[in-house]
């Protein structure tokens, strides 16, 4: 049901051709209809459940009355099946041909538009003025038409070629419906306009090239003391020097060719690393921990297809000691996949990757909480004190696994949970279920003993179900075996990553200190510890990282039990003609039965008992 002056609207767009094109989708679940109003609307229809149903992005459509774009394009659909009904003028059935053969799919034709092919030059192209123009600006490149060198605007101009009136309102098109405009006028127009790109300093006539398919890769190349990181195309086997991307097509600059684009899946990984060095992904909570590490999983391509908007920003560079400094990590099981995507490079050459086993007794990962005076904003010392979780292999040092630990300051802090799950009981509980599932091998088993857990709580049913839910989620995590690309030296390695010793660096200050451990923390990977609360807790944190091979360092230096001893030497001292009997106290104080003088054990004291 429509309005009466919907109706009548829609018959007048039908007789003034406002209806651009018919597009099926490729499984013919869909029909599109392109109708030019104040500018280029979608009509989608589809059968629901049996009944025919319709769709249109304009303002004024409604699920319970049609819109005049909807009537339009029902009105031409009726004539082009029923010629009898709705006629039209002969002139005006010169356009109609060209729905028909999109709505029927009349392909005898070869998709040629009859009485509209001009007159062509001996150059092959046409004589009209026209050009198809790929405009290179911000923030991406746009589809235009250029007519006799001047850009025709947005809108509806009934003196242009029926194959170029998409390309003026381009820019709307949508890839979740039908093909893409220019890609349907490659594929089936016998009629060739010139391709052009334009940027601001040059003008590049291209060559449509169809049986050249581009792949997409991300290539990571260690240049000197800097890694260049490229979202490049492969063609021919050759990696593209200047591209410049457009929808699902690659313009080769250099060889002033268009091609195809297969995918981008291969692009997936620069986008990734884009985001974690550069801070492009502002919404991401759980990826960006700490104020200046950069911390990514690569993916491994899946589900990553065309329109995820590479454009022309396809490089970027950071120093070695960044790349080096970061944590890019790839799902083990994954990992053969994501190095497909991959392009790495060392000095202008191909580098292969090398396995992160065997590894050799000087590459061994050692762990440590480094145990130092906490900074306040000027770089102060505080009187509060902080353990930093911190790993080592050789001479680098690196933090936790940012992915798999960052969630608990983000839990701190109150991201990702609801108000409810914040109070520091419930934090506290889920801590404690964190931590001692980490030894239960099987999911089903240890889904059964968190749900028997909170089952047992007071809390209310949804607090329960978003509990057990965050617990998955992190214990999956865990659980997951990642590798970690790193460079060393002048080529490229797989490092595996030991999250049951990492999580060990969490797991025991939890045990010592509680949820205090977690309170306030400046990042991720160090904990903020009460003076008070640290130094009666020291021996028994000192003895369970020992147990457990973790050194705890101050100052770069291991700390170790020690015995401290204080006695008292009392000696009498006579003094001539002094009635007075007088006695000198002399107390030593012994660290591990060597006497210090009483600088070194006033330092000692203010420092719960530690001595260099």
């Amino acid at each position: 049901m429509a309005p009466k002056e919907f109706v009548a609207r829609g018959y007048d767009y039908y007789r003034q051709q406002r209806l651009q094109h018919f597009v099926w989708s490729k499984d013919g679940a869909t029909l599109t209809a392109q109708v030019q109003g104040t500018r280029l609307y979608e009509v989608i229809f589809s059968l629901d459940e049996g009944f025919p149903s319709s769709f249109c992005d304009c303002p004024a459509w409604d699920f319970d009355r049609l819109c005049k774009h909807v009537l339009c394009a029902c009105f031409a659909a009726k004539h082009l099946l029923s010629p009898e009904t709705f006629p039209l003028s002969d002139q005006q059935q010169v356009h109609l041909a060209a729905l028909r053969m999109e709505l029927l799919g009349d392909l005898g034709e070869t998709g040629s538009i009859k009485r509209t092919v001009p007159l062509r030059n001996g150059d092959g192209l046409p004589e009209s003025g026209y050009e198809i123009v790929i405009q290179v600006g911000q923030p991406y490149p746009q589809l235009v038409i250029h007519r006799n060198g001047v850009r025709l605007p947005a809108g509806w101009d009934p003196a242009l070629p029926p194959e170029l009136r998409p390309f003026l309102n381009s820019s709307r098109f949508s890839s979740e419906y039908g093909d893409d405009p220019f890609q349907r006028y490659l594929r089936i127009s016998k009629r060739r306009f010139p391709i052009v790109l334009k940027t601001d300093l040059e003008s590049v006539v291209l060559q449509w090239t169809p049986s050249v398919i581009c792949r997409s890769k991300t290539e990571i190349a260690l240049v000197g003391d800097d890694v260049r990181i490229r979202a490049v195309c492969i063609a021919d086997g050759t990696a593209l020097d200047r591209i410049v991307r457009f929808r699902s097509f690659v313009v080769d600059v250099s060889g002033c060719r268009l091609l195809s684009l297969e995918d981008e899946s291969g692009w997936a990984s620069f986008r990734a690393l884009r985001n974690g060095f550069q801070g492009f992904d502002a919404d991401d909570h759980e990826s960006g921990p700490a104020e200046t590490l950069c911390a990514v999983t690569l993916p491994d391509g899946r589900g990553h297809g065309r329109w995820q908007g590479i454009h022309h920003d396809v490089e970027f560079t950071v120093s070695r000691n960044e790349f080096r400094s970061a944590q890019i990590d790839l799902i083990q099981k994954q990992a053969d996949e994501t190095l497909r995507h991959l392009r790495l490079r060392v000095d202008g050459e191909e580098a292969l990757v090398h396995p992160s086993d065997p590894v050799s007794v000087n590459e061994e990962v050692s762990y440590a909480l480094i145990l130092a005076p906490f900074l306040d904003e000027a770089g102060a010392p505080t009187t509060a004190w902080m353990l930093r979780a911190e790993c080592r292999r050789s001479d680098v040092r690196f933090a936790p696994s940012a992915s798999t630990f960052s969630f608990v300051r983000a839990l701190e802090q109150g991201r990702a949970v609801s108000a409810p799950l914040r109070a520091q009981k419930r934090k506290t509980m889920l801590y404690d279920l964190f931590f001692t599932s980490l030894t239960v091998g099987e999911a089903k088993e240890r889904d059964r003993r968190i749900k028997t857990a909170l089952d047992q709580s007071d809390w209310a049913r949804s607090i329960r179900l978003e509990a057990a839910q965050w617990l998955r989620h992190h214990l999956s995590v865990y659980a997951s075996q990642d590798v970690r690309l790193q460079v060393e030296g002048r080529q490229w390695a797989l490092r595996t990553i030991d999250k049951p010793r990492e999580a060990l660096l969490y797991r025991i200050p939890f045990e010592v200190f509680g949820p205090d451990a977690f309170r306030a923390m400046p990042s991720y990977d160090a904990m903020k510890i009460d003076p008070l609360t640290l130094f009666q807790r020291l021996p028994e944190l000192l003895e369970k990282l020992t147990a457990a091979g973790i050194t705890l360092l101050y100052e770069d230096k291991p700390l170790r039990p020690i015995q401290w001893d204080c006695t008292v030497r009392v000696g009498r001292q006579d003094r001539e003609g002094d009635a007075i009997n007088w006695f000198e106290i002399r107390p030593e104080i012994r660290c591990d039965g060597v006497v210090i003088d009483e600088t070194e054990w006033r330092a000692a004291v203010r420092q719960g008992g530690m001595i260099d």
